[in-house]
C-alpha cells in the first residue's frame, strides 16, 4: 500500500523544510548584511563630507585625517558585508567612498611631511594660525587690515620700491676730483678704484678716463646733450679717455657707466699741472 508523505514542517522547528514564498535563513542573513552595509555606507558618506569640508576650508589636519580614515574603514567593512554577492551599486558606492576617504587622508599626510596646512587652492601652505611649529611654538597669523596698522608684536615690513624707469635721472651733481680719484656717478662716491667706479682723473696728463683703464666708452660732444644725444654719440664714438687739457671750460662729454647708464659731463674749469678737476654731471638710467 503506498506511503503517504508527511506535510512540510513549519519554519523554525528542528529539521524544518521551507515552503515556497517564505524567507529562509540564507535570505535573512543576506538582508541583514545589506542593512549593515547600508548603515556603514551612510557613516562613510558622513565622514567623507566632513573630511572634504574641512579640507576646503583649511581646517584641522587631524580632523581631516581622522574623518578620511573613518570613511575608508567604514567603506571597507561595508564591502566585507557584501562579500560573495554580485557587484552592484552598493559595492560601487563603497569603493567610491573608500577612494574619497583615501584621497583626503593622503592629501593631509603629504602636508604632515612638509609641515604646512592644506589649502583649497593649491594643496599647500604655511603653518596654520595657532598650530604648533617644529619647535612647539604657535605661529601667529598676520591679517591684512585697513586704516592704521596693528603694531602689537607684528614684524615691520619695508614697502617695495620700483626700480627707476628707463631714461630717469639718477643723479645730478658737481664734484671735484683730485689726482687718481675715481668717481661712482650713480652714488657720487669719490675715492680709490672700486667696483662700480665710472670715471678716473689722471692729473699728470690732464686726462679723464672711464674706469678699469678705459673699459667703457667716453667721447667729447659739441654742445650740451640730452639722453638721446649722448646715446647717439656713444654709439658712433668709443674712446678710452678725453684730453681735458685740449678742452675749454664749459665743454661737454658723454660716457657710459659701469652699470650701463649714460653720463653727460661738463668741464667747469680746465686745470693746470696737478690741479684737481671740477665737473658737473647728470646720469640717466638705461
Amino acid at each position: 500500500m503506498p506511503q503517504t508523505q508527511p506535510p512540510p514542517a513549519v519554519s523554525g522547528t528542528p529539521g524544518a523544510f521551507h515552503t515556497v514564498g517564505t524567507t529562509g535563513p540564507v535570505d535573512g542573513e543576506w538582508q541583514g548584511s545589506v542593512k549593515r552595509a547600508t548603515a556603514l555606507a551612510g557613516l562613510s558618506s558622513v565622514a567623507d563630507i566632513a573630511a572634504v569640508a574641512q579640507l576646503l576650508t583649511t581646517g584641522s589636519r587631524i580632523g581631516v585625517l581622522v574623518a578620511g580614515l573613518l570613511s575608508v574603514l567604514a567603506g571597507f567593512l561595508g564591502l566585507v558585508h557584501l562579500h560573495g554577492r554580485p557587484v552592484g551599486r552598493r559595492a560601487l558606492l563603497m569603493a567610491l567612498l573608500i577612494t574619497i576617504g583615501a584621497g583626503t587622508s593622503g592629501a593631509v599626510l603629504d602636508r604632515y611631511w612638509t609641515g604646512g596646512p592644506v589649502t583649497a587652492a593649491t594643496g599647500h601652505g604655511g603653518q596654520a594660525s595657532g598650530e604648533p611649529t617644529g619647535t612647539g611654538v604657535a605661529t601667529p597669523t598676520l591679517m591684512a587690515t585697513s586704516g592704521a596698522a596693528d603694531t602689537t608684536g607684528a614684524p615691520s615690513t619695508t614697502p617695495a620700491v620700483d626700480p627707476p624707469s628707463k631714461g630717469a635721472v639718477l643723479r645730478t651733481a658737481v664734484v671735484t676730483l683730485q689726482d687718481q680719484d675715481y668717481l661712482d656717478a650713480e652714488t657720487g662716491m669719490i675715492g680709490e678704484v672700486r667696483p662700480g667706479a665710472d670715471l678716473w682723473w689722471v692729473a699728470d696728463g690732464r686726462e679723464l678716463w672711464t674706469a678699469v683703464g678705459g673699459k667703457y666708452p667716453i667721447t667729447r660732444i659739441s654742445a650740451k646733450p640730452d639722453l638721446r644725444g649722448c646715446v647717439a654719440e656713444l654709439e658712433s664714438h668709443d674712446y678710452d679717455l678725453i684730453e681735458v687739457g685740449q678742452m675749454r671750460a664749459g665743454d661737454w662729454a658723454c660716457a657710459r657707466s659701469a652699470e650701463g647708464n649714460v653720463i653727460a659731463i661738463q668741464i667747469r674749469a680746465v686745470p693746470g699741472g696737478d690741479a684737481p678737476l671740477t665737473i658737473s654731471y647728470t646720469v640717466w638710467q638705461q
